[in-house]
């Protein structure tokens, strides 16, 4: 007899003293045809919408090295793995962000980037490439082994940049501290490049960096319309928010490649995905038939979900929220799906017993309000920054402040977070403008407190 036959035999065997006998067995069959069937559906449907469903999607040709921004932040990465910043010039994003820096403060930040002129110069040259594709193993079956190594140093590169424009303002070169700190824009998307949460997260943290920035630059220079002015092309050109729809997209391929890892790695797989050394276990095929059957059920879960998510993330804020939150309760509070089948229980996995519906299908999806309170938090300080440059503009231009926003005479812009007009105040000699932010309460703060960093918003003159 055929080694084939053999197997076969001893799968009927061992069915048959389980208690499930030849009906079973065709039964189990017959249930995962129908199932394939269906999640092969549900894909073909989910690529017609414009979601991706395999990592191999999400790969893009790299330019040649001499044009990829990311062979020089790969370069950078090296050189930080071994000469780390030092307890010393850690102080530069500190000093930087001084509204009112010491002499002594002001000559620690140019030590420092004189002493890592090395980084400065490579940061340097990343920025200066407009293109970016890091070099990622996107064939790699199981995801949470695909590694982004460099998004840390992006940040790096972006903070160092910064420190040099906030010196370069504060030596009465207001011009160039805009244009070199435009520079960060251009590095938040490169570290957007791969479209993912993680890079999204930090693609919002970068332009987070580079508004601080252009804020402090703002305040350096007060009376100079043309650095006003600067700042507002500036951000109109160059800055660009995560997009959350796009992102979701993209993760929905790292999602469905879980499903497949999970298929060939088996229900050890998802011990795996967290310890790379654990073997992974071997399984009879009848138990094979039914955890593909699970595998299916959750991915065809988790492709709804994905697709009504990212609907969802199209909307404005306050909408998105509402919708995210409402798809979480319809999913919480809903029922799991269940085969009445006598088959049910026999998927036996170690020592659990149950059938695996959606669990696989919760633990992959994304925490969608994350990305959408980033991108609006990134669009609010984005707005206001530019509406502070436009104040400060009608400011010298006119010899006061204005009464109102709707004096400047330009659009109000809108805050991202409640849909209203972004807030102003004027106090006493100065003024603050601001968004409501995530609680929907933020009033501005009070006059001669800093800002924190958590919130959108501009106050002239800053606290001492």
């Amino acid at each position: 007899m055929s080694p084939a036959k053999l197997a076969k035999r001893e799968v009927l065997a061992s069915l048959i003293a389980a208690g499930i006998g030849l009906a079973g067995y065709v039964a189990v069959h017959a249930m995962t045809w129908t199932s394939n069937a269906k999640y092969s559906r549900a894909l073909v449907g989910a690529r017609k919408s414009g979601l991706p469903v395999t990592t191999a999607e999400l790969a893009t040709t790299a330019p040649p090295a001499s044009e990829n921004a990311a062979t020089a932040y790969a370069r950078m990465t090296a050189l930080l793995n071994t000469q780390p910043i030092s307890q010393e010039d850690m102080s530069l994003e500190k000093y930087s962000r001084l509204a009112h820096p010491t002499i002594a403060q002001t000559h620690q930040i140019k030590s420092s980037l004189a002493r890592r002129s090395d980084l400065l110069q490579l940061a340097h040259q990343a920025a200066s490439r407009p293109n970016c594709v890091f070099a990622t193993d996107w064939k790699n079956p199981n995801p949470a082994a695909i590694i982004f190594p460099d998004l840390k140093t992006v940040r790096e590169a972006a903070r160092i940049i910064s420190s040099e424009s906030v010196l370069m303002a504060r030596e009465g070169h207001g011009m160039q501290a805009v244009q070199n700190e435009a520079l960060c824009f251009r590095i938040a998307q490169h570290a957007g490049s791969d479209g993912l949460p993680v890079q999204g997260i930090v693609q919002d943290a970068v332009n987070a960096i580079a508004l601080r920035s252009m804020q402090y630059i703002l305040l350096a220079n007060p009376r100079d319309t043309e650095v006003a002015k600067a700042v507002m092309v500036s951000i109109d050109k160059n800055w660009k928010p995560a997009q959350v729809p796009s992102i979701l997209r993209r993760e929905t391929a790292m999602q469905t490649g879980y499903i497949e890892y999970l298929r060939q790695a088996g229900p050890f797989g998802l011990l795996l995905i967290y310890d790379k050394d654990k073997p992974a276990a071997k399984m009879p095929d009848y138990e094979k038939q039914n955890w593909n059957t699970t595998l299916n059920e959750n991915g065809m879960f988790m492709l709804s979900e994905m697709s009504k998510m990212t609907a969802a993330s199209e909307l404005p804020y306050p909408q998105a929220i509402a919708e995210e939150i409402a798809i979480s309760a319809s999913r919480d509070n809903s029922t799991p799906q269940s085969d009445p089948s006598p088959l049910d229980h026999f998927i036996v996995y170690g020592d659990t017993r149950k059938r695996l519906n959606r669990t696989i299908g919760y633990m992959t999806l994304p925490v969608v309000s994350r990305p959408l309170r980033n991108a609006a938090t990134d669009t609010a300080r984005a707005r206001v920054t530019h509406t502070a440059a436009a104040i400060l503009n009608y400011k010298v231009i006119h010899g006061s402040l204005p009464t109102t926003l709707e004096t400047i005479g330009a659009p109000i812009p809108v805050d991202p977070f409640d849909q209203q007009p972004l807030r102003y105040r004027r106090e006493g000699n100065g003024f603050v403008v601001y968004s409501v932010g995530t609680t929907l309460h933020y009033d501005g703060g009070t006059a001669g407190q800093p800002i924190a960093k958590t919130e959108s918003a501009f106050r002239y003159p800053a606290a001492t």
